[in-house]
């Protein structure tokens, strides 16, 4: 739970412990609300030796001897407990229920963080963390006549792999991927297509001519061996649908003409 820290972490010096009204929630290895000491109840178990079991304590403002301990905060903030008078209906209610409420509670927000994570796995390249091919599809479909889309391979990839290793392979990938994401705008995107081979959408009329030579300088600068890309870069504006084939065959120039350098589509390329 956010905030806990060990009994040495929360201050346990002469200090804290001269602090007698403080109150601390201190809790078992399972993260369960064990008991409720102060500050120098827990610095005399400190100083006795009787601390040994693993457990950790939380700060609690204006506690109240009324307060049943249940932590509700859910790990935001300082704990917070709630209060009910020691006879009443209210408190046998909430001692009897709330604890498995809780648990019931944190558990349905573990398995929706969990989902969250797991979509944005399923959206995002592990190694580059780019946006993957599923998500750049959507992007694709998506795109409007003043976008420009920008596909870039990088030049004799395979002979990283097979000189100096695929995890040194990975680590050019990796920096790219960086270089990709600091060139572009807020409002741009870029993705791992597959292999080598990367895709950048450029929103909203932004120039391709900019963005590249950004890219290359970058590139330059943060690559771990020498490496070039190649680049085909094509407007939506004549056929969205086609622009992603007519980059790829503008780059199938850029290749052809000697790499390390960018091509831009011809009408002949959205056919």
């Amino acid at each position: 739970m956010a905030g806990r820290r060990s009994p040495r972490e929360v201050g346990l010096t002469k200090g804290a412990a001269d602090g007698a009204a403080d109150v601390l929630v201190v809790f078992g290895i399972t993260g369960d609300l064990a008991k409720v000491m102060t500050f120098r109840s827990l610095y005399r178990l400190e100083r006795r030796g009787l601390l040994d079991c693993p457990i950790v304590g939380v700060a609690v403002d204006d506690w109240s001897p009324d307060a049943v301990p249940v932590d509700i905060s859910f790990g935001i903030g300082r704990p917070v407990v709630p209060v009910a008078a020691p006879t009443s209906v209210s408190r046998i209610l909430l001692e009897t229920h709330l604890p498995a409420f809780m648990l019931d509670a944190q558990r349905a927000l573990e398995l929706a963080d969990i989902t969250v994570r797991l979509a944005e796995d399923a959206s995002i390249d592990v190694l580059t963390g780019l946006a993957n091919r599923r998500t750049l599809d959507r992007l694709l479909a998506r795109l409007a006549p003043v976008d420009t889309v920008v596909m870039i391979d990088l030049d004799h990839f395979k002979h990283v792999n097979d000189s100096l290793g695929h995890p040194e392979g990975d680590r050019v990938l990796r920096t790219l991927g960086r270089t990709l994401t600091a060139s572009l705008r807020a409002s741009d995107h870029a993705g791992r297509f597959g292999g080598e081979e990367f895709v950048a959408i450029l929103r909203d009329g932004d120039e391709p001519e900019p963005f590249l030579t950004r890219l290359s300088l970058a590139w330059a600068t943060a690559r771990p061996h020498p490496i070039t890309f190649s680049a085909g870069v094509a407007a939506a504006g004549p056929d969205p649908r086609r622009a992603l084939q007519a980059a790829d065959r503008a780059l199938y120039r850029a290749k052809a003409a000697g790499r390390d350098q960018w091509q831009h589509a011809v009408p002949e390329d959205y056919l």
